[in-house]
């Protein structure tokens, strides 16, 4: 049977995963990087309840992907653990390097990103 695009979309499956920030918010900011590297990525924790890590390293940059890899493991097991945002948080700035933390506008955020990954 074709797919019917004027039907609804039922989710049938989502994974277990941390709250997402509300992007047209503020929330707390750190990068990740390494020596040598463009940023790794950059890690959102808003209200000490909602996080998400944003990343566009791939195998073509060893290193950072490495690091990439690091940082979703950790919150996936994070997770598994039951561990609120916050540890999660707290355990990824245990296991790679992070700049200063900093608040800032999710929507600039996100803006910076696109124009710089486009």
């Amino acid at each position: 049977m074709p797919f019917n695009v004027e039907a609804p979309l039922v989710e049938t499956y989502t994974p277990a995963r941390y709250p997402a920030p509300n992007w047209s918010k503020d929330a707390e900011v750190r990068e990740c990087w390494l020596p040598d590297e463009k940023p790794v990525g950059w890690m959102v924790i808003q209200d000490d309840e909602a996080i998400s890590w944003l990343s566009s390293a791939g195998p073509d940059r060893p290193a950072a992907y490495a690091v990439k890899v690091i940082i979703q493991e950790t919150l996936q097991d994070s997770l598994a653990q039951n561990m609120d945002a916050r540890s999660a948080w707290n355990r990824c700035m245990a296991v790679a390097m992070f700049r200063a933390p900093e608040t800032m506008s999710l929507e600039k955020l996100v803006a910076r990103l696109q124009e710089g990954w486009s």
